[in-house]
């Protein structure tokens, strides 16, 4: 049915579900904001927990490649930066 059809009490019902809807994305969008500072935020943490820790922490994929080494480890293997990424366990 086009606007013009319709009548003025459709129209105002219209609008009103059209500003709910508004309201909920807009509750939506405060939580993901939210949800993405907390993850920043225990992203920070976790970040300077693995790199302040005398101990070696690596990850490796199912291929046994490196994805992930923290600054201990580089400095135990005598690495740097990331010039480890996709290289197979064995080589070091």
């Amino acid at each position: 049915m086009k606007d013009k059809d319709k009548t003025r009490d459709q129209l105002l019902s219209e609008v009103e579900q059209l500003r709910q809807q508004m309201a909920e994305l807009e509750g939506k969008e405060s939580m993901s904001r939210q949800a993405e500072s907390r993850l920043r935020e225990n992203e920070e943490k976790y970040r300077s927990l693995v790199d302040s820790t005398e101990d070696s922490i690596y990850l490796i994929d199912r291929d046994y490649r490196y994805l992930f080494m923290n600054k201990k480890h580089l400095t135990r293997l005598g690495l740097l930066g990331d010039q480890f990424f996709g290289q197979p366990y064995k080589k070091y």
